[in-house]
């Protein structure tokens, strides 16, 4: 979710990175009542995932607006 925003059709992208990987995952932002959405498209096959910590970032860009989120770290195990 993207606030502060109220537009339809910008594009939400998922990175998550460890090391030499980066893992991308991209899809259309939906605009909702409280600001963009950006669950559609976001998946990364788990597969590709080992255990350890991943650094996780979620950006959005349009022709209005570009921005990416503080980065957070996950532990997978």
């Amino acid at each position: 979710m993207i606030t502060d925003i109220a537009e339809q059709g910008g594009t939400c992208t998922l990175t998550v990175a460890r090391g030499e990987t980066s893992l991308r995952a991209s899809g259309s932002g939906a605009a909702g009542p409280n600001g963009v959405n950006c669950g559609d498209g976001l998946s990364i096959d788990d597969a590709a995932l080992s255990a350890g910590t991943w650094n996780v970032t979620l950006s959005y860009s349009s022709s209005a607006y570009v921005g990416t989120s503080a980065t957070q770290e996950v532990t997978l195990s």
